[in-house]
């Protein structure tokens, strides 16, 4: 059975194509269109807290879909897989959806899921302070998540681009684990899709990864 998560994009202003004095200039096609960025809460590699830091992250999205209200499955706005991927010197890129039709934009769906190149759906390396030692852990899981993530409603105008970029507060995971109470593998604690306390890291991935902007934080 498969989980559904819900949370809601930090959307920045999507401008037109101008005031309308430079009409006839050449426009640049990468410049137009749909932008996703991504990013994160606190910085990785960092601390988290004074107890944990996150050394590198990363997320595999099948079937990625941004959604505008004249119909959910245009293929101009599905990119069929993108990798998240935070560590020393690596970060996300932002990805360009160019043929994206004009109109409203209001949703973003796309599964969480391993592949061959990307073996866990989603993917947290660190160290936690335990007994006053800095010990390595790993947080893996394999099951496929569905993910469906309203978004404040945007038009994307004609011959302009609109930007969407998500905030993921790894935080919000970190606070569901005890580390102290995992099993040590090779000298890393280790919580996957075989430990007790995996479906509260689950939760935390459904209710609280995908940050709300501040003015829907409660909603």
């Amino acid at each position: 059975m498969r989980w559904v998560l819900a949370a809601a994009f930090a959307l920045a202003g999507c401008p037109g194509p101008g005031d309308g004095s430079t009409v006839d200039a050449p426009v640049d096609p990468q410049k137009l269109g749909i932008h996703l960025a991504w990013a994160t809460a606190t910085a990785i590699p960092g601390a988290v807290d004074n107890e944990v830091t996150i050394s590198s992250a990363r997320l595999g999205l099948s079937d990625v879909r941004v959604i505008g209200d004249a119909g959910p499955g245009d293929p101009r706005t599905q990119l069929a897989r993108l990798v998240l991927a935070w560590g020393r010197g690596a970060a996300p890129q932002t990805y360009t959806f160019v043929d994206a039709p004009t109109g409203l934009y209001s949703r973003i769906r796309f599964e969480l899921e391993a592949d061959a190149a990307t073996p866990a759906a989603y993917e947290i390396l660190g160290t936690a302070r335990i007994n006053n030692a800095d010990v390595p852990f790993r947080i893996s899981d394999t099951k496929e998540l569905d993910v469906n993530v309203s978004v404040k409603r945007v038009m994307l105008p004609p011959g302009g681009d609109c930007d969407l970029s998500l905030t993921l507060d790894f935080e919000k995971v970190i606070e569901r684990v005890e580390f102290e109470m995992l099993p040590l593998v090779d000298g890393v604690r280790v919580l996957d899709e075989n430990s007790p306390r995996i479906n509260d890291v689950r939760k935390a991935v459904r209710m609280d990864l995908f940050r709300k902007p501040e003015n829907e934080q409660g909603s």
